[in-house]
């Protein structure tokens, strides 16, 4: 019977830790940064073909970098690293920082399309100036 409630206890326990990750996830955006991500590296895929391969066709190339590169897999790839290196701590103080007002003004500054275009291309002080 004790391995029944330590069975049980566990099982809670990781599904509050998972609780805790995704409520991470959250607040650190997720979704918008993987997304936009995703959005960048099929972009970069495209032009490594033409730097790469310049004089050679490219049926299908994009087709398999957008195979590659998708929200769910990479989504899942980092929710199950975040599970094995965070899962047993204890994420209340990052939770409760990245859910302030100040961290979510940062984030969402970080994915301003102006923004990302311009650390991808410029210089960072440049890049931070030009958005200004």
């Amino acid at each position: 019977m004790r391995f029944v409630f330590a069975a049980a206890f566990w099982c809670l326990t990781a599904v509050g830790a998972h609780a805790d990750i995704d409520r991470l996830m959250q607040a650190l955006q997720f979704e918008r940064v993987i997304t936009t991500l995703i959005e960048e590296e099929r972009s970069h895929g495209a032009a490594l073909a033409e730097g790469f391969f310049p004089d050679q066709p490219k049926e299908g190339w994009q087709e398999r970098v957008n195979e590659i590169h998708t929200v769910e897999g990479a989504t899942a790839t980092l929710r199950r690293e975040m599970v094995a290196t965070m899962g047993d701590h204890d994420l209340t103080a990052m939770i409760t920082y990245f859910e302030s007002d100040a961290a979510q003004a940062i984030l969402t500054l970080n994915l301003r399309p102006a923004l990302r275009s311009a650390m991808l291309t410029l210089s960072m002080p440049f890049a931070l100036i030009s958005t200004v």
